[in-house]
């Protein structure tokens, strides 16, 4: 269950992480000046950290189901009754 929960919270920061790039890219291009991504620049930075954030939206959002699918337990099996099999 921990390690579900990590993964989730890991995915969480990658997302901010991602988005304070774009908007960095972003910025920059609006600001102009020298140093400024070029149009290309901005459309190919965008799409790939935006695929990039989608694929780790979708990652997160498996591992949090995922962690509350699993029984509390750690998914060990109830002991048997005496008798049975």
């Amino acid at each position: 269950m921990k390690h579900a929960q990590r993964s989730v919270m890991l995915a969480i920061m990658v997302l901010f992480y991602e988005a304070y790039m774009i908007y960095n890219l972003v910025s920059g291009y609006l600001a102009g000046g020298e140093d400024a991504p070029s149009l290309g620049v901005l459309i190919a930075g965008c799409l790939l950290l935006g695929a990039g954030g989608i694929g780790v939206l979708i990652f997160a959002v498996r591992a949090y189901l995922r962690s509350k699918a699993a029984p509390p337990d750690g998914g060990a099996e109830p002991p048997a009754e005496p008798g049975e099999l």
